[in-house]
């Protein structure tokens, strides 16, 4: 028998952002939707500059809806929402009622979940490939 009402998902959309700083770090925002269309927006120090998109599986969906629950990703505060000068991470999570919980931290804070959590953002939607390492430039003799 087929559910006439199929639960609504988890979160509308989940972005990561990672700021242009002071530091030379990479600089991009990669956001998913709730049934894996990733968009990716290199801005500095990445591999691929500019847009980017690609479709994940249900798998790796499933996984991301796993970590944020598993670290309360909606109960969390907000970190350091002033701070914009160091190496920065803000993770915005859309949900399917509309509402937004929006958390901003740097590495300074020291928070493991979190840390781990970008890290997780990264594998489960594919990032590393566009992260890379910066592109080689030619230098002019």
């Amino acid at each position: 028998m087929l559910d006439k009402h199929p639960s609504k998902p988890a979160f509308r959309r989940f972005t990561m952002e990672r700021p242009i700083c002071f530091t030379p770090g990479p600089a991009y925002t990669v956001s998913v939707d709730a049934v894996g269309n990733v968009r990716w927006s290199g801005i500095a120090h990445v591999k691929t500059l500019g847009r980017a998109s690609w479709k994940i599986n249900r798998e790796a969906i499933k996984g991301l809806r796993e970590r944020l629950r598993e670290i309360k990703f909606r109960s969390l505060q907000i970190m350091n929402p002033d701070v914009y000068d160091v190496d920065e991470c803000i993770f915005t999570l859309a949900h399917a009622d509309g509402s937004k919980k929006r958390l901003s931290y740097s590495p300074g804070d020291d928070p493991e979940a979190l840390r781990r959590l970008e890290r997780d953002i990264d594998k489960l939607l594919g990032t590393y490939k566009h992260v890379g390492p910066k592109p080689a430039t030619r230098r002019s003799r």
